[in-house]
């Protein structure tokens, strides 16, 4: 009775913050500005952007319909220590039973496979319609050039996206 009680009062929580323009735990705000500007985001990449440009999380307009959102944005600047990953729009392919399958997907940072180190968020929804994967490095990357990839299960058989962003002695937020 008591689960059932507390689960109900967040279900309410949850609501009231979406009703009133609050992004749920776990989703990142936009922003709104027609001005460009400058910032680091919470991956700790220093990115430029405006209207239209998907914001400090990923340059949506010209990613494949199945990522919402790449860390850091590809091309950008980043901290040392910097999270890593992305954002999923989940297909039938990339669910088991509902729920995001981590088997089905390989996160590869400068040719490694990362995919076990990363932390998988998922938002609780049935089935399940969108996943971050995030991996912080156990220690600062070397500064210059480094490559991050992600691999899926499309209807066409695997996909693989990559993007690239460059470390430096730039402040992690």
């Amino acid at each position: 009775m008591k689960v059932a009680l507390v689960i109900s009062v967040l279900l309410v929580i949850i609501l009231l913050a979406m009703s009133a323009g609050c992004a749920p735990a776990g989703e990142l705000a936009q922003p709104s500005s027609d001005t460009p500007s400058a910032q680091a985001d919470a991956t700790g990449a220093v990115v430029s952007h405006s209207k239209g440009q998907g914001g400090p999380y990923g340059n949506a307009t010209n990613l494949p319909a199945e990522i919402a959102a790449l860390y850091p944005e590809d091309g950008s600047q980043a901290c040392l220590l910097p999270q890593v990953g992305v954002d999923l729009l989940l297909t039938d392919a990339m669910r088991k039973d509902g729920s995001f399958d981590p088997s089905a997907v390989k996160l590869t940072l400068d040719g490694s496979d990362v995919t076990s180190m990363a932390v998988v968020r998922q938002v609780m929804t049935y089935p399940a319609s969108r996943v971050t994967m995030l991996l912080t490095p156990a220690k600062d990357l070397s500064a210059g050039n480094h490559l991050v990839g992600i691999t899926y299960p499309s209807a066409a058989g695997p996909k693989t996206h990559q993007w690239n962003f460059t470390a430096s002695n730039v402040p992690c937020p």
